[in-house]
C-alpha cells in the first residue's frame, strides 16, 4: 500500500485496499453475489429474486384413414412470473397463448411416405426466464412458426434409409447482444427473421457389420425485420449456410478378431457471421472448418469398451461467438473412453 496514492484504491471502512476478487464465503448469505464485471474493481449488488410457474392444458388426436394420417394438437400455455419475490414490490405478470400443431402422413407406398406438419412456439422472455438483471428488457416474448415437406424412404429391406425435408421457420423477438462498452451483458431484441432449408439423410448397412450415416443441409436465414436498416438482409448471426457429416463403422464378425470394430467421420460447417456489432459494415466472420473423428470398439458378450479420438487432427476452429473478442473455440484433440457392461 502506497499512502500518497491512497485516492486511486477502493479502501473499506477500516483505510484497507479492498482486493479485486472476494474470496468465496461459504458461511455469508451475501458475499457470493452476482457481480459487476465491468471494470476492474468488482462490485456486489443486490439483485430482487424472481419466480416462474407454467403450466398448460392440451389436447391432441390421431386419425388414421387407409394411406392417410393425421395429427391434431391445440395447447394452452400459462406463464405466472413474479418479478421482485418475497419483497414489498412483488409484482405479478402473467402471459398466455394458443399453441396449435398439425400433422399429415401419405404412404406412397411400402418405401415412400410422405408427411407436412406445422407447429407453433412461444417462450417467455422475461426476467425470471433469462435470469440476468443486466440483460434489460422487459423483452417480447420468441414467437415461432414452423411449416416443413419431407419424404422418408426405406429401401433394400431396411438396409438403406434415405429422408429429404424442406422447412419455413420465421421467429420474432430474439434477443441479441447489444455490445453496449458500459453493460457488456445487455440485450437487444431483433424483429423477425426467417430460416429456409432442405436436409438430407442417409442410413445404411453395407452389410450386416458395416453401417454408415451420412447428412447435409443447406439454410438460408437471414433478419427480415429491424430497427437497424442495414441489418435487414444479413445471414442470422452463427448461422452456417452449410452443414454435412458422416461416420461409417465396421466391426469384425470372424475369425479371433471377432467383436473388434474401427470407426471414421468426419463434420463440416460453413462460415459464420459472428453478432451485430457496432460497425454494421464489418461484421466477425468465423471460417469453415472440417474435424476428422475416429472410433475403436471392443466387444466380448456382455461387456464392450470405446475409444473415441476426437479432431484427430488438432485443428484450431471456432464454433461461433459474438465477436473475435468474445469467441467459442471448438475442442481441441481429445480421447474419450467408454467401459460399459450390460446387466
Amino acid at each position: 500500500m502506497y499512502p500518497n496514492n491512497a485516492d486511486l484504491f477502493a479502501l473499506d471502512a477500516n483505510g484497507n485496499p479492498i482486493p479485486n476478487v472476494p474470496h468465496f464465503d461459504l458461511t455469508s448469505p451475501t458475499a457470493n453475489q452476482i457481480r459487476n464485471l465491468s471494470n476492474y474493481i468488482y462490485s456486489t449488488n443486490n439483485y430482487a429474486p424472481t419466480k416462474l410457474n407454467s403450466h398448460g392444458l392440451y389436447l391432441q388426436d390421431q386419425i388414421t384413414y387407409k394411406k392417410w394420417q393425421v395429427l391434431l394438437s391445440l395447447r394452452r400455455e400459462y406463464y405466472n412470473d413474479l418479478l421482485n419475490f418475497g419483497t414489498e414490490s412483488e409484482e405479478e405478470v402473467t402471459q398466455s397463448v394458443w399453441l396449435p400443431r398439425a400433422g399429415l402422413v401419405y404412404s406412397l407406398n411400402n418405401n415412400v411416405n410422405l408427411y407436412g406438419t406445422y407447429v407453433a412456439g412461444y417462450q417467455p422472455q422475461s426476467a425470471s426466464a433469462i435470469n440476468d438483471p443486466l440483460a434489460g428488457g422487459p423483452f417480447d416474448p420468441l414467437e415461432s412458426n414452423m411449416i416443413e415437406f419431407g419424404a422418408k424412404t426405406d429401401w433394400i429391406e431396411g438396409r438403406l434409409g434415405v429422408s429429404v425435408a424442406v422447412y419455413d421457420l420465421t421467429q420474432t423477438g430474439t434477443l441479441f447482444p447489444a455490445n453496449d462498452v458500459n453493460n457488456p451483458e445487455l440485450l437487444r431484441q431483433i424483429g423477425e427473421e426467417q430460416s429456409r432449408g432442405i436436409e438430407f439423410d442417409v442410413t445404411g448397412r453395407i452389410s450386416s457389420n458395416w453401417s454408415i450415416v451420412a447428412s447435409a443441409a443447406y439454410i438460408k436465414a437471414t433478419i427480415t425485420e429491424s430497427d437497424e436498416e442495414a441489418e435487414i438482409g444479413r445471414q442470422k448471426p452463427n448461422t452456417p449456410s452449410a452443414t454435412g457429416n458422416i461416420w461409417t463403422k465396421y466391426v469384425i464378425d470372424n475369425g479371433p478378431l471377432t467383436g473388434l470394430g474401427f470407426g471414421l467421420g468426419a463434420n463440416f460447417v460453413s462460415e459464420r457471421f459472428g453478432s451485430i456489432v457496432f460497425d454494421q459494415n464489418n461484421v466477425p466472420t468465423f471460417p469453415s472448418y472440417e474435424i476428422i473423428n475416429a472410433g475403436l470398439y471392443y466387444t466380448a458378450d456382455k461387456f464392450q469398451i470405446q475409444v473415441n479420438l476426437n479432431n484427430v487432427f488438432d485443428q484450431t476452429h471456432w464454433v461461433g461467438g459474438y465477436d473475435y473478442i468474445r469467441a467459442f473455440p471448438g475442442s481441441p484433440r481429445a480421447v474419450l473412453t467408454t467401459v460399459s457392461y450390460t446387466f
